[in-house]
């Protein structure tokens, strides 16, 4: 099924394209009665053709992913990313053991069981526990203070932001590549983005930092992804460069 400018459309073929976190095709609507099927990476004749289901441009956590999968699909997603919270080792979904981390080891706290949705979480090393509710609790939080709002003001937001980042990366078990945290980099990059001709070589030194961790995720899901910001990255060099020989 498809959706286009409110309509509801379903195509044979495309229908028979299934559902991987990581696809390897980009099914892509233009018209209510057209819809192309465009190869994202080299598929060899005979393989199968999977698409993002749920693909929005956000970059999501593993539960969010199954969520959303059993509303679309009506069961829970079973491709590798799901399957592994530390699939290709960027443990988009997992978050620190704190336990650990004290001990000077950084290790992560993944879900005892992918295909439940409410299974508590146990460190990789140290077999620490933490139920479901203590996770939903510690991503609320950090959602709800993300989701800060300075009326009239983008660099105060801006700041505030980054403030913010930083905190939960230094002292919460959220890292730098989890979903959260990526996703409140995003917001970052689009407000420094905006006023990119007046960025100091310092900050275009932390946005360049910010861009290329989130390229480096984005591009596993959507390959179109990283050329997008492949684009943008050499417009922000190339102000560099430029602001080198002032």
């Amino acid at each position: 099924m498809f959706f286009y400018s409110g309509q509801l459309s379903a195509f044979s073929e495309a229908s028979l394209v299934r559902h991987q976190c990581v696809g390897n095709v980009i099914c892509l609507q233009t018209y209510p009665t057209a819809v192309h099927i465009i190869a994202a990476t080299a598929i060899k004749k005979g393989k199968i053709l999977y698409r993002n289901l749920h693909y929005t441009g956000a970059i999501l956590q593993g539960p969010e992913r199954q969520q959303l999968a059993k509303e679309l699909t009506g069961k829970l997603c079973e491709c590798a990313c799901c399957t592994d919270p530390s699939n290709k080792e960027d443990n988009l979904s997992a978050i620190l053991c704190l336990k650990c981390k004290r001990r000077g080891f950084e290790k992560y706290m993944v879900p005892a069981d992918t295909m439940d949705l409410e299974t508590p979480w146990k460190c990789q090393k140290c077999s620490a526990v933490k139920t479901f509710a203590q996770v939903q609790k510690l991503y609320n939080d950090a959602i709800r203070e993300l989701q800060c709002d300075v009326p009239g003001n983008r660099y105060e937001l801006e700041v505030r932001l980054r403030s913010i980042v930083y905190k939960y990366k230094r002292d919460s078990p959220l890292h730098a590549c989890h979903a959260i945290i990526l996703s409140a980099e995003s917001e970052i990059i689009f407000l420094m983005l905006a006023r990119l001709q007046y960025l100091t070589l310092e900050e275009t030194d932390y946005l360049m930092q910010l861009m290329t961790t989130r390229m480096k995720v984005a591009s596993k899901f959507v390959p179109v992804i990283h050329s997008s910001l492949g684009k943008i990255m050499e417009e922000v060099k190339c102000g560099e460069k430029a602001w080198s020989l002032v």
